[in-house]
Parts: structure tokens; C-alpha cells; sequence
């Protein structure tokens, strides 16, 4: 690597860190904050200068894939600037901030930098710490945390602002709010630390910021954002480049691989901008489970209902508990087709008519209550009114609300991605099912993860969302004996 000539505030940041700062956790834990050169590098060109003596940049957008010690460096460039620029600047008041989509988000670079004062008597005796702000005593400058689900943040005066994890704020407020207040500062400086977001070309804050940084036309903008091109998707050296901190190899990677779906792989770790609409299992990962029994007559199942409002597919899933936590899974599909004159989609039940009722629907769920031994009917009553559940329970059947939530069906729709990329996990080939797995769209949640949604511009997903569901609960129930059902894994 080429020698870096450091100008005269990134030195000063460098002994900062060195002198004052100690890293908070892991192997290194209680030692000198040191960043390896690729980073100082980055740091070198965020605070380099003009000919006149002016901060060069007013904006930053750096795209860092995880691990990449992305919430330490900007805890400790929070700290610099707190301490150490707020005394040079002539810019008096300083204020800093931490912004984030959430205030859980906005806490983690704020926290990271609270506990390294914490750690550090030298820091202690110049800073006071309170539970969201941190006060340089010498020069009065602030170091708050502000997110985007808060009440009120219009109103402030900022200075510095480290934005963190763009791509998951729901809108542009903040941001901008921000950016517009910073105009009265001498040498703002707006520094966005973010994964890669959603569609590129979409509407988000994050994805105008990152066209703009891509495309070069602001000479006041910072951008730094390696990633994995299309033709480079298993090019090892290329998930290097993207990831360029030592501690993580292409080993590492390859278990993160395994370990999530493609799109948040790509996402997250080879900061990759990916399309909504992409595969959420990796490719062949469904047809390796294939092959095998579907829930027999008599065994232990959960049924899980995805109910329709009009025009749109339904679907129960139906999941049975095997031995060694596996599991079978099946699914059958209810579409109402009114045109004679057209094939109907592809579907175990089609419904003349505009609607499906929910006659036809529970009527089948009473064959499949005779066939195997339902332990729960897992439904969303916002989809199926409280009379129609009332009267099933009243006929004895084991009704269990399941509302579709991010925070039930995140876990759900993980929960799925698990055993199936773990092979514990079987199925009959059925090709509806297949599609209907093939056609589910993962979407982020803020702070839960992902979860499996539909696109209705794209053919029913539903069957996949019914066998989550069902999935999900039949988690809670060991099997009854397993010498009839055992799974075949090959």
C-alpha cells in the first residue's frame, strides 16, 4: 500500500484517538484506538483543506459493508471533533450530533462514544456525560443524539452531523432538517456512514445522496462507497475490496453467505444497492429440501391462514414437527376466477366468482381438522372477522390469532429461511407451492430484520406467507414419537 502523507488534522485526530480513546470490546478491548491505514486514508481526505485553509468538504457519503468498524471510527470522530476542534474553530458552540433513523440506531455511535469516556480518565476530567448529551466543560460544545422517530427536531444549530445507517430512515426530514441548519455554520460538515440501501434509482434520502456522490457533480461532497459489481457477484478478491479491514476474510464472508438471505448478504456485506424484488433463498437452496413426504394423515400439524380480501389468493400452510427440529411442510391454495372465458391461475382450489368466501375456505379447513391432528389455526383476525373465528371456536377448533406484523412475521419469515437453508425442512415438490415461494418478496423492517411480503405486480405469494406462519407456531411443538415420521435429509 502507498504511503499516505497525513495532513495536519488527520494527525491530530490519529493522537486523539491514540492518546485519549481505548477500544471498548472484543479482543482488543481496553487498548489504544487505532485505525488501520485504508481508514486513515479515508479520514486523511474527509478533513483535508483548501488552499485558503477551509474544511474541503461539506458532505460526505461513505458506504462501509458491516463489521468494518464503521460505529467506532464515528464515535471517535464525534469525540475529536467535541474535544479537540471545538477548541481550534473559530466557529464557537460547537454542536454534534448522531442521527439515525430510530434512537435505538442513533444510541449505537453515541454509546460507543459515551463508554470510550467512560473508559477514559483523561477524557473525564474535560467532558461531562448525561444520558443523551455529552458536554466538552472548556468550550461548551455538545454531543447529542437525535433520531427520526423523535417529536421535535427542527430547532438546532449543528455544526458536525454523523448520520448513520441512511438507507433505513423512512424519509429525508431529519436529513435534511439537518443540512438546511448547518448552513449558518463556518465549516459544516455533514458525514454519512451507511450500508448500501434498496434501489438504487428509487426516491430515498439515501439513494439521492448516493447518485449524487456517484455521479461527482458536487466538488463539496466526500464519496467513498467500494462495492461487488454485477459480473463480480463470486469474485472472491471483489468481496475483499469491499470489506477492506483485515479481521474479515472471504471465510467469514462465506459464512455470512449461508447465513442470510442473498439480498441482505449482498446488502450488508459486499455493500451492494440491490432490487426489492430479489430471491430471498439462496438459489437451489427450496429444491434441495424437495423431494420428500408432505404432512401425513394423523400426524401433528399447525395450519397457518393467509386470507384474501377480494380478487387476491388465499392459502393455508399446513407444518408438521419431526424429529431432530425438522420439519414437513405443505400448502393448499383458493382463488375466485369470474371469467369463463380465461385459463384461472394456478391453484389447488378455483371458486367461481369475484370473492372467496370464507364458507369454502374453513370448509376445507374442517377436512384437514378430520384428517391430521391440528394443534393451533393460526389467522390475522384483521383478515377474518370475529364472528367467523367466534363460531369456529365454538365448534371446537384451535383458533390462535396470528396478527401480520413485522414483529411476528419477521421472525416468521426468518424462521423460514432457516430451516430451509439448514436442510430441516421437507416438501413434496409441489410446483404451486414452489412458485408461490419463489414469488415472495423480502422486505426490510427497521430494527426486526426482514420479513416475506407480497408484490402484487408479481405472481401470489401467498402459500409462502401461510407456510411461515405455520411454520412459526409449529416451532413451539415437539413431535409425538418419530419412528413414523422422520425426515430424509440426503
Amino acid at each position: 500500500m502507498a504511503t499516505i502523507r497525513l495532513n495536519a488534522d488527520t494527525r491530530r485526530f490519529v493522537r486523539f484517538c491514540r492518546r485519549y480513546l481505548r477500544f471498548i470490546e472484543g479482543e482488543v478491548g481496553g487498548q489504544p484506538v487505532t485505525f488501520e491505514p485504508w481508514l486513515v486514508g479515508i479520514t486523511n481526505e474527509l478533513l483535508s483543506r483548501d488552499e485558503s485553509g477551509r474544511r474541503r468538504y461539506t458532505t460526505a457519503y461513505i458506504g462501509l459493508a458491516k463489521k468494518n468498524n464503521k460505529s467506532t471510527w464515528g464515535a471517535a470522530l464525534a469525540l475529536y471533533f467535541l474535544v479537540v476542534e471545538s477548541a481550534l474553530s473559530a466557529d464557537k458552540g460547537m454542536q454534534v450530533y448522531a442521527i439515525a433513523a430510530s434512537k435505538d440506531q442513533a444510541k449505537i455511535v453515541f454509546g460507543a462514544a459515551k463508554r470510550m469516556v467512560e473508559e477514559s480518565p483523561l477524557l473525564r476530567d474535560v467532558l461531562d456525560v448525561f444520558r443523551d448529551s455529552i458536554v466538552c466543560k472548556a468550550t461548551g460544545a455538545r454531543f447529542e443524539v437525535l433520531s427520526s422517530d423523535a417529536p421535535k427536531t427542527h430547532g438546532k444549530n449543528p455544526s458536525i452531523v454523523i448520520c448513520d445507517e441512511l438507507h433505513a430512515h423512512e424519509s429525508g426530514e431529519l436529513y435534511d432538517a439537518m443540512l438546511t441548519a448547518m448552513v449558518a455554520r463556518r465549516e459544516p460538515l455533514m458525514i454519512t456512514i451507511t450500508n448500501a440501501g434498496a434501489n438504487e434509482r428509487g426516491s430515498s434520502k439515501c439513494a439521492e445522496v448516493y447518485r449524487r456522490g456517484k455521479e461527482g457533480s458536487d466538488p463539496r461532497m466526500y464519496f467513498y462507497s467500494p462495492t461487488v459489481e454485477d459480473h463480480e457477484l463470486h469474485d472472491h478478491a471483489a468481496w475483499k475490496r469491499a470489506n477492506p479491514s483485515t479481521w474479515i476474510t472471504v471465510d467469514k464472508l462465506l459464512a455470512f453467505q449461508r447465513a442470510m438471505p442473498p439480498f441482505r448478504f449482498e446488502r450488508f456485506h459486499l455493500n451492494r444497492w440491490t432490487r426489492a424484488e430479489r430471491d430471498w433463498l439462496p438459489k437451489g437452496a427450496w429444491a434441495l429440501c424437495g423431494g420428500g413426504r408432505e404432512p401425513q394423515a394423523g400426524e401433528r400439524v399447525v395450519l397457518g391462514i393467509d386470507m384474501s380480501k377480494n380478487h387476491d389468493t388465499t392459502a393455508i400452510g399446513i407444518a408438521a414437527p419431526r424429529g431432530n427440529d425438522q420439519y414437513a411442510v405443505a400448502a393448499e391454495t383458493f382463488a375466485a376466477w369470474p371469467d369463463a372465458n380465461n385459463d384461472p391461475p394456478e391453484v389447488h382450489h378455483v371458486i367461481d366468482g369475484d370473492a372467496i368466501p370464507f364458507e369454502a375456505v374453513f370448509a376445507r379447513v374442517r377436512e384437514l381438522c378430520a384428517k391430521f391432528q391440528v394443534v393451533e389455526i393460526a389467522y390475522d383476525r384483521w383478515r377474518i372477522p370475529e364472528v367467523v373465528s367466534d363460531m369456529l371456536e365454538a365448534e371446537g377448533l384451535p383458533m390462535v390469532e396470528f396478527p401480520q406484523q413485522p414483529q411476528r412475521m419477521c421472525p416468521a419469515s426468518q424462521g423460514l429461511f432457516e430451516v430451509v437453508v439448514q436442510r430441516k425442512l421437507e416438501h413434496a415438490d409441489d410446483d404451486i407451492l414452489t412458485a408461490h415461494i419463489a414469488s415472495a418478496t423480502p422486505r426490510d423492517v427497521a430494527g426486526r430484520g426482514w420479513r416475506l411480503d407480497k408484490d402484487l405486480s408479481r405472481s401470489p405469494s401467498d402459500a409462502a406467507i401461510a407456510v411461515a406462519i405455520a411454520l412459526d407456531r409449529a416451532r413451539e411443538y415437539p413431535p409425538v414419537g418419530n419412528s413414523d415420521f422422520d425426515l430424509r435429509l440426503g
